[in-house]
């Protein structure tokens, strides 16, 4: 079967899935003609998934709008997750969790980074996450976040609660896969309407240090 005639049943497939929306989508193409003159005249352009719009923006909206409607399929209350005091994963589930009516709660490890600034754990994502309803515990880096969130569901359970996990970093499943293969990946669907000639070639750039 052709690459193109794959890629499409593959998004069929991802498009007959329980989807929320959550997101601006499609994100924006935006052109990059000095650092393509600086690069020697090629035709650059920036996919824009941080501007995904619903807390803030990323990418891991792509996969909560698929994450959302398992959690309520199962009938869960509350999500449970984990990351770092400034998460970006974090406070997108947060986010998602608070659009959709349900409780957030995550594992906050707070021993990643040796040194931070007086305002670390105050400011940033970690208030988003807060504004946004979640509640947290510590947890350490050292700790195995599987068995955390294992262990904190079944407190959570315990509680008379419905707890659905996230795992860290968010993609689970069709999520992780809608991430890795997002709509313009497809070769019939990869030229903006401003672009007179097709996408040739596609690149996922560098993270920034690794924050979720």
């Amino acid at each position: 079967m052709p690459v193109t005639t794959r890629t499409e049943a593959l998004m069929g497939r991802i498009e007959r899935h329980p989807r929320l929306k959550l997101g601006h989508f499609p994100t924006a193409i935006e052109p990059l003609p000095r650092l393509g003159r600086t690069l020697g005249g090629a035709s650059l352009f920036v996919k824009r998934d941080d501007a995904t719009g619903m807390g803030q923006g990323g990418n891991k909206v792509r996969a909560l709008e698929f994450i959302i409607p398992d959690a309520r399929r199962a009938n869960a209350d509350i999500l449970l997750t984990a990351g770092v005091v400034q998460s970006n994963s974090v406070r997108q589930v947060a986010a998602a969790a608070a659009k959709a009516g349900l409780g957030c709660h995550f594992g906050m490890i707070t021993d990643r980074v040796g040194r931070t600034d007086p305002d670390y754990a105050q400011t940033g994502n970690i208030l988003l996450d807060h504004l946004y309803g979640a509640t947290h515990e510590i947890i350490s880096i050292k700790d195995d976040r599987t068995d955390v969130l294992v262990r904190m569901a079944d407190r959570f359970r315990s509680e008379g609660r419905r707890p659905y996990i996230v795992p860290m970093d968010a993609p689970t499943g069709w999520a992780r896969l809608v991430i890795s293969t997002p709509r313009w990946r497809s070769p019939s669907r990869s030229r903006p309407k401003n672009l007179k000639s097709p996408i040739s070639s596609m690149r996922q750039a560098p993270a920034a240090p690794r924050q979720d």
